[in-house]
């Protein structure tokens, strides 16, 4: 598990890199994808973990990026990033957590810290932060 430094910036050399983002809020999605398309990635989008889910049964990404809020629902018996963990079938995509709220902060450190994740994004970060840390996931 890594810190991901919000200096970072990508040389926009993304390629056909896949991301699957777990996020629910339309604006959220709206800033991250023109940005993302321009820099050549291929962003799918999910707006609960049953579309999340849904969507693994396709083409697997090459990163999941997860905001911590929107993944440990008090609803699911284990949060979604050990669920993916615990899947034989996507068990080895790397996972980049971010908190899109001050009170997520500490839950997406702890998780980073403490669980399977692969890397935690502080915020606030952009969206070529974001594909940076998830092009060195996937090389990882």
């Amino acid at each position: 598990m890594y810190y991901v430094n919000h200096t970072t910036h990508t040389d926009g050399g993304a390629g056909e890199m896949k991301l699957l983002i777990n996020e629910h809020d339309p604006m959220v999605r709206q800033y991250l994808s023109g940005r993302a398309e321009e820099l050549g990635v291929r962003v799918t989008f999910t707006g609960d973990d049953d579309e999340l889910h849904d969507a693994l049964d396709g083409e697997l990404p090459d990163c999941v990026v997860l905001d911590a809020s929107s993944s440990a629902s008090a609803e699911a018996a284990l949060p979604l990033w050990q669920q993916l963990r615990q899947d034989p079938g996507t068990s080895e995509i790397p996972i980049l957590l971010y908190a899109s709220s001050s009170r997520w902060q500490t839950v997406a450190e702890a998780a980073a810290t403490d669980s399977p994740v692969s890397a935690f994004l502080p915020r606030p970060f952009t969206t070529d932060a974001l594909v940076d840390a998830a092009q060195r996931l996937a090389r990882a």
